[in-house]
């Protein structure tokens, strides 16, 4: 399953006469553009960097379960490797840990770091398409929140969050599903959890350690999406040169 991740802005209601302040989430969304968890309400006036260090979802990535979770890659010789830890895809505005991985910047994109990010790019344009149904379908989100209560405006935020992956579900059949708790368990809609007050602590930690290991598993990522499109093309002109050999017999 794929986690895409990025952050959605909405407005709230304070005073006719004064400017609207925002607020953002940020949200996880899967290829099907179902929701899987969002952060507490942040003044809009954060930035990625900051509301991603104060992110419950991000927490449970780096520190959980999840941080245990198994998964293989080839490496540019072909040989299989295995890698330890969930990530999410993201835009280049966030932190440098090995849960969030972003396109690489300034690479031509007939090398390989700039053939993965075009096709990084692709695929995380579902959580941008999630933000617009979001909007189309609940016009409060697109035209702002008018309440005065922080709290107030986030319940009404996940509730359209639930409601929209109650119509996913209905269209998209997925039987992945996140639940309450540690544990992802089939019958549950979006994550729910925590205090309905905002999350001021923050899980930064690493340094250069945890930028080192970002770039290792996003050069990782590089080689296994080239040696999978090596054997792709490879396998395509065999294929082509079985046929021609079929005809001329």
């Amino acid at each position: 399953m794929l986690l895409l991740y990025d952050f959605i802005a909405n407005c709230f209601f304070l005073c006719p006469c004064h400017s609207y302040p925002s607020l953002a989430f940020e949200v996880v969304s899967d290829q099907h553009r179902r929701i899987r968890g969002r952060s507490r309400a942040q003044f809009g006036t954060r930035n990625d960097k900051t509301i991603v260090k104060t992110d419950e979802n991000v927490r449970i990535a780096r520190e959980g379960w999840y941080s245990n979770v198994e998964w293989t890659y080839f490496d540019s010789e072909g040989h299989s490797k295995t890698e330890r830890g969930v990530y999410y895809i993201c835009d280049n505005g966030y932190c440098r840990w090995k849960v969030t991985i972003c396109p690489f910047k300034h690479f031509n994109s007939t090398s390989p770091e700039g053939q993965w990010s075009d096709n990084l790019e692709s695929v995380r344009k579902d959580v941008e398409c999630c933000f617009g149904i979001l909007k189309k379908r609940w016009r409060i989100i697109d035209y702002g929140l008018k309440f005065r209560s922080m709290e107030l405006c986030e319940k009404v935020f996940v509730s359209c969050c639930i409601l929209h992956n109650m119509m996913v579900d209905e269209v998209v059949p997925n039987p992945h599903r996140v639940n309450r708790g540690n544990f992802p368990h089939p019958g549950d809609g979006i994550w729910i959890e925590g205090a309905s007050t905002m999350m001021y602590e923050s899980n930064d930690h690493g340094g250069r350690s945890e930028s080192t290991k970002w770039g290792l598993r996003r050069q990782h990522l590089v080689d296994h999406f080239m040696f999978i499109r090596r054997n792709r093309v490879l396998g395509h002109h065999r294929r082509k040169r079985q046929e021609k050999r079929r005809r001329r017999g």
